[in-house]
């Protein structure tokens, strides 16, 4: 009880443990999926999937509690960030945090100069985070508009020197202003730690460890530690993230993977000329060849106190005789290319004005490690579009590592997911909890794998406009073009994993790629479609579902991205009888009246903004048109720039399609209204695509 105010603990703390308990079931379910018995085995490590659940979940909790942890992390453990374990560092940040909470609660009942008085001192840091109760965290620092120019009063000087003259800091040390460093310029001024080239090195160093960390400790991966008999709780930090390494080349992505992919749609592309593509992958190949050879490039160039520029690192490649141009023309495990020049001829006909000047002040093991990793990273960006919009106009020789790396994963945001489909037309939605309710209400198994594939947010490709249209002929027809599509996958995975590359890892991406098709499949068998379209060269997107309300009708749910415009539609179509009428009341009007029209389309169409809205209006005026030649009053259908999020449609829409599922009527056998209610879509997309 706290000044007359009562707090039931008890059922706070059932809470707390039903959260637990549900978490729990969810590794414990997970660690049997990836193969760990119930029971200890004999001959194996003896770890079970109820221990595997406990050290996964407490290890989820601990990346939690560091992410969400103060700033003040950093200085508090910088000193053992070589040796300090998960848990004691996930212990830190709590105590760091619940520090921070009793400081800001005697902040409100005291004010800061009842504290002053109380102890004596209150530093610009601790003075910063009492007046802001959010405090900036760890994740926080992520989101940190670093072009904001408000100067906050309540930070002291070092802070506010920090949090707003970034760029001129850096500068002054006579290093590159990069995201990396002006982080770690950020993280050094909340601490009132002094700022020169060494301490902004090596905290960018220390920071990038527990932000790889953070960013790679996945259920999945954590998982596949436990499996392999690595407790994360009980290591460093360098060994998690080498660890994590390790399991994402051998059971995701390969290097040789990602370099077959990166060389297939280069070759593909036709929007970038011949020499920058021929640059673009000698860069690539530069990048692949110091990650096959760990770093080895990297670590003589700091040796030598040579910046770490693209030129420079292809020197030292050249110059250490590590055999780059041979290796990888050579390397049967690569996909074959039409690229046959040395690395040497594709980057340094790109290359000019060399730069040679600096050198990196900081430990070499540090950097050579860290700038490993950005390498690892840059070849994580495998889209062209992705490469020319993150280089095209540089002087390649002249950009370090870390800032080629940074330029393509700002770029690669853009342009994430299959080429040519690009994140501005594809309605993405979320899952998570969201998901597996809709499939539950959308009568499809919501199990861990479906629930996967769904995350991926597949759609099945349409070549084009007409052929979609042209299978939009009923339910049976456009299931059996979802389930000849999946029988086709199944055909063309056979195919690629005999005679494909890294065959673990591929195995892993065609089980991915099939569960995708059986989940689309299943989808479809309940009438809701996800299809890309390829429109006259414009991609489209489109989820579509159909919900029958009764034997004369229903409603066709409709989210639909083009480059034009995104709509999210609920047309409503009701098939006038005159028994129909009479008994539902849905027309008062004359018989004469009733039977001029087949029925009624209703419902809303809502966009995102008033110049989307003015784009649809002729598409829907020439819909209504349409309709009304079919014999269908679809004068009532309104509009408005109010469109919901993806995550809320998907909701109403699964709820919808629940509700008419459990009642025979909303079951499309025999239903009057289902060819008309395809009809109706089909006529609906031939206008709005």
């Amino acid at each position: 009880r706290i000044d007359g105010l009562s707090i039931d603990t008890a059922a706070l703390s059932r809470e707390v443990d039903s959260l637990r308990g549900q978490v729990k079931a969810y590794y414990s379910a997970l660690a049997q999926e990836i193969g760990i018995p119930e029971t200890a085995v004999e001959g194996s490590s003896g770890i079970t999937s109820d221990r595997a659940a406990e050290i996964a979940m407490r290890s989820s909790l601990a990346i939690e509690d560091i992410a969400s942890a103060p700033l003040s992390l950093y200085a508090q453990t910088f000193s053992l960030r070589t040796r300090i374990t998960l848990e004691s560092l996930s212990d830190t940040a709590t105590s760091l945090r619940m520090l921070q909470i009793s400081s800001q609660n005697r902040f409100a009942t005291q004010g800061l100069s009842g504290i002053i008085s109380e102890t004596g001192t209150v530093t610009a840091r601790n003075a910063a985070d009492l007046r802001n109760p959010a405090g900036m965290t760890v994740r926080a620092l992520d989101s940190y508009e670093a072009s904001a120019t408000e100067i906050r009063t309540d930070l002291g000087d070092s802070i506010r020197k920090a949090f707003n003259n970034t760029d001129s800091l850096i500068e002054e040390t006579g290093l590159e202003v990069t995201e990396a460093n002006r982080r770690a310029v950020r993280i050094l001024g909340y601490n009132s730690m002094e700022i020169t080239a060494q301490s902004i090195s090596e905290m960018k160093y220390y920071d990038a460890k527990i932000s790889s960390m953070i960013d790679g400790m996945k259920p999945s991966v954590v998982m596949s530690m436990i499996k392999r008999g690595f407790n994360p709780l009980e290591k460093d930090i360098d060994s998690i993230n080498n660890e994590i390494r390790t399991i994402m080349s051998e059971e995701g992505y390969s290097p040789e993977d990602k370099f077959s992919s990166f060389l297939v749609k280069m070759e593909s592309n036709r929007q970038i000329d011949e020499q920058t593509k021929d640059a673009y992958i000698g860069i690539y190949r530069l990048l692949y060849q110091i990650e096959k050879n760990d770093g080895a490039a990297i670590g003589a160039a700091i040796n030598s106190g040579r910046k770490l520029t693209l030129a420079n690192l292809l020197t030292e490649a050249r110059t250490r005789h590590t055999g780059v141009d041979a290796s990888i023309d050579d390397d049967s495990r690569i996909r074959h290319t039409n690229y046959t020049n040395s690395i040497s001829d594709q980057i340094l006909d790109a290359f000019a004005r060399i730069g040679r000047n600096g050198g990196l002040n900081s430990g070499i093991s540090d950097a050579t490690g860290y700038n490993t990793r950005l390498v690892s990273q840059a070849l994580d960006v495998t889209e062209p579009e992705a490469w020319n919009e993150a280089l095209s106009g540089e002087n390649y020789g002249e950009l370090t590592l870390e800032q080629v790396t940074e330029k393509l994963e700002s770029a690669d945001k853009h342009y994430d997911g299959a080429a040519g489909l690009a994140a501005a037309v594809r309605s993405m939605m979320s899952t998570g909890v969201a998901g597996r309710r809709f499939l539950k209400n959308l009568g499809v198994n919501d199990s861990k794998k479906n629930s996967e594939a769904l995350e991926a947010d597949p759609a099945l490709d349409i070549a084009s406009k007409d052929e979609l249209i042209e299978a939009m002929d009923g339910p049976e027809r456009m299931q059996s073009v979802f389930e000849n599509a999946k029988e086709q996958a199944v055909r063309d995975a056979e195919l690629e994993f005999i005679g494909g590359i890294s065959i673990l890892t591929r195995g892993i991406r065609i089980d991915e790629q099939l569960a995708r098709y059986d989940l689309l499949g299943q989808m479809a068998g309940h009438e809701h479609y996800r299809l890309n379209v390829d429109n006259n060269g414009s991609p489209a997107r489109i989820n579509l579902t159909v919900i029958h309300n009764s034997g004369n009708a229903g409603t066709v749910s409709l989210d639909v991205s083009t480059a034009d415009y995104s709509l999210k539609a609920d047309l409503s179509l009701t098939i006038f009888t005159s028994d129909n009428d009479i008994m539902s009341g849905q027309n008062t009007g004359s018989v004469s009246e009733r039977t001029a029209n087949a029925g009624r389309v209703s419902g809303r169409i809502s966009t995102a903004d008033a110049g989307e809205l003015d784009a649809i209006r002729k598409p829907l005026a020439d819909f209504i048109s349409a309709m009304g030649q079919e014999g269908y009053d679809a004068s009532g259908i309104s509009t408005g720039a109010d469109m919901i999020s993806s995550e809320r449609y998907m909701d109403r829409t699964g709820e919808l399609k629940n509700r008419a599922e459990t009642t025979q009527a909303g079951r499309r056998t025999g239903n009057a209204s289902t060819p008309r209610l395809y009809a109706m879509a089909k006529s609906f997309l031939s206008f709005f695509l």
